[in-house]
């Protein structure tokens, strides 16, 4: 019955006693037609108000930015003028060493959105962009709440330093509402595995709760099933970041989105000589030039259904971008959920 247009529902949907019983995420509440989803929030997750006010804002470009250093990451605080302890790593899940020299050429986790389109205002709000020492934007993340931030296991350790700026659209000015945010605690998956990106998934908390704004919201994040038999039988979903424009090109100034189709699991392990293992799916185009490149690590793949956007993936590797017959390889949140709800669940 739920799996006919999803009995109706416009969220979560079971069968109980022959009877459909619709439910919603959190921050929604059931409508009184018993199928709708009626938010309760000023900004519920995985709406984009900004967007449809707001799309057609004209971009200016100004002199960079200057953004303030954060937290270190690997050091115990012991002292007022020390990094906060919390920043640590979590010790119960060592981070390993993320060094690639031992991969082949051609793979690159990493190099992740080529062939995308500008995100205009309010269009991906969820995005999140992490920051080096040198203010330089390496890796990208998903807003899940006002404290969590959602990336790759293998982005940790690329630098000395982690900042997280959300709000951000165009590197080379400020936007209204961007803000930089300390890290408090970084954790991974402890079974992440660095020579093949298993289980490449991390959680970050903030120091500091996020201000959500027209252009800060976070993305949904979906029960396994409706995400499953669901988001993921979708046509399409969207992939966002400040990665490469191309191959070994030029980073991208200005928020980069594209929309790629979702991949048969069968299409997706014959294209690839890596392992994809259960915690993975692919996306993207075989033939067309569009896919997600280097620095786009660790950012959203979200998928909307009836006009809200669920988070279902989280860029992770690649062979190349945008090569004929490859596809982008995502970590599968479907396949994570218990141990992600249960890290948000430990460090509120």
């Amino acid at each position: 019955m739920c799996s006919l247009n999803n009995g109706g529902c416009d969220q979560y949907c079971k069968v109980d006693h022959r009877d459909i019983i619709c439910s919603c995420t959190t921050g929604y509440k059931l409508g009184d037609d018993g199928k709708s989803c009626v938010a309760e929030d000023t900004y519920p997750c995985g709406k984009r108000p900004g967007f449809r006010a707001k799309r057609s804002l004209p971009e200016e470009v100004e002199s960079p930015t200057n953004h303030t250093d954060g937290s270190k990451l690997n050091e115990t605080a012991s002292s007022a003028d020390s990094a906060p302890i919390s920043n640590n790593i979590q010790p119960e899940e060592v981070l390993p060493d993320l060094s690639l020299d031992d991969l082949d050429d051609d793979y690159n986790p990493n190099e992740r959105i080529v062939g995308g389109k500008d995100c205009r205002f309010g269009e991906c709000p969820w995005q999140a962009v992490l920051l080096s020492e040198d203010n330089e934007p390496f890796c990208g993340g998903t807003i899940l709440s006002k404290q969590f931030i959602l990336t790759a296991a293998h982005c940790i350790n690329q630098t000395k330093y982690i900042k997280v700026i959300v709000g951000e659209m165009n590197t080379q000015r400020k936007e209204a509402g961007e803000a930089i945010h300390i890290v408090d605690k970084i954790i991974i998956h402890p079974k992440f595995v660095r020579l093949t990106y298993d289980f490449d998934i991390a959680v970050i908390k903030l120091k500091e709760a996020i201000n959500y704004t027209d252009n800060i919201i976070p993305a949904c994040l979906p029960d396994p099933d409706f995400a499953e038999e669901v988001l993921m039988k979708e046509r399409e979903a969207m992939v966002s970041g400040f990665g490469r424009l191309h191959e070994r090109g030029a980073q991208a100034t200005k928020l980069q989105k594209l929309n790629v189709p979702y991949v048969s699991r069968q299409t997706c392990k014959e294209s690839s000589k890596f392992s994809i293992t259960d915690n993975m799916f692919c996306a993207g185009y075989d033939k067309e030039v569009k896919d997600a490149c280097q620095g786009d690590s660790g950012g959203p793949h979200v998928t909307p259904y009836k006009d809200t956007y669920f988070v279902t993936g989280i860029v992770s590797w690649g062979e190349g971008c945008a090569q004929q017959g490859k596809y982008g390889v995502y970590t599968k949140v479907s396949k994570l959920n218990k141990w992600l709800k249960g890290v948000l669940k430990r460090h509120q």
